[in-house]
């Protein structure tokens, strides 16, 4: 009798285990099957233009077009024209700069001349009058004579003695020192725009026009951007530009499909609006760099517009 129930408890343990197996790997099966199912719903959802146009109404999907661009930071020009040459270093697109890098110049050959030229005039007044003004301020020739020395071709001006009475003032406005020394002031005040130092940490983006070309004044000549901060510009349709009337700051998830069918969550800063060209309205957003290096798709969904 013992022996036939524990034949029959044996039984039953058996049973039981084969049916929680069974019925362990039906609900295996289960899950994969609503997760595939679920994942091809999402699929036909974001590729079908009807079920997108539902979501965009409903949960605010709006398909765009991207277009990624690094934040360019700078642009250089020069506020007047003439031939372009190379500063001290040697540059092409990504070529990183320090701030105060001397990038590019334009020829001064001619500046540079004029400049001598009224300099040299400065010191052959000053030259031609040491004379009356020993005779006249004796006291006052020391200083002069120390501001004739320290006058240089390649130097800037020094500071101009302080006059000592109204007489030693009218003196030197009657031989047209005051002139001459004013003319070399604005003449050296135009030194900078002839060279250009970077005024920031960046990289070079673009290069426009050739070193030994002649560029006109405020012409685009190349950019410095930052490398950390990448544009998004998404263009949009413009049947759905009623989701961003009125909105100063916009706020959203960008939903990006990437080349491995992996899924990225971006939280983008708004940056600007622009108007409508043809069919759409061009939204652009300010993005770290690092989120977009796996990014290769020119496709994305915009995300649950948040108000």
């Amino acid at each position: 009798m013992k022996k036939r129930i524990l034949v029959l408890f044996s039984l039953f343990i058996c049973i039981t285990v084969i049916y929680f197996n069974l019925f362990k790997e039906n609900n295996q099966n289960n899950s994969q099957f609503n997760s595939k199912k679920s994942s091809l719903k999402i699929e036909r959802s974001l590729n079908s233009s009807e079920n997108l146009k539902e979501l965009a109404e409903t949960e605010k999907y709006i398909k765009v077009k991207l277009i990624k661009s690094f934040l360019v930071e700078k642009i250089i020009s020069f506020p007047i024209s003439g031939m372009l040459e190379k500063g001290e270093l040697i540059l092409k697109v990504g070529s990183k700069v320090k701030k105060h890098d001397f990038l590019f110049q334009l020829n001064n050959k001619k500046y540079f001349d004029e400049l001598v030229v009224f300099k040299r005039e400065l010191k052959s007044i000053l030259n031609l009058n040491f004379t009356n003004i020993s005779q006249q301020f004796p006291n006052e020739v020391s200083k002069w004579q120390i501001f004739y020395n320290e006058i240089s071709e390649t130097d800037l001006l020094p500071k101009v003695p302080v006059f000592s009475s109204k007489n030693e003032d009218n003196y030197f406005r009657e031989i047209k020192f005051n002139l001459t020394f004013a003319k070399i002031e604005k003449k050296e005040s135009e030194a900078e725009n002839y060279f250009y130092l970077s005024p920031i940490k960046g990289q070079i983006g673009e290069i426009y026009c050739r070193l030994n070309s002649h560029i006109r004044a405020n012409q685009k000549v190349a950019t410095i951007i930052n490398p950390n901060i990448t544009l998004l510009t998404l263009k949009i349709h413009k049947k759905n530009e009623q989701f961003f009337l009125h909105k100063q700051k916009i706020k959203a998830q960008i939903v990006l499909l990437s080349s491995q069918h992996k899924t990225i969550l971006i939280n983008p800063n708004f940056v600007s609006k622009k108007s409508a060209v043809a069919d759409s309205i061009s939204l652009i957003f300010k993005v770290n760099s690092r989120e977009l290096k796996s990014i290769k798709a020119d496709e994305a969904l915009f995300f649950n517009m948040k108000k």
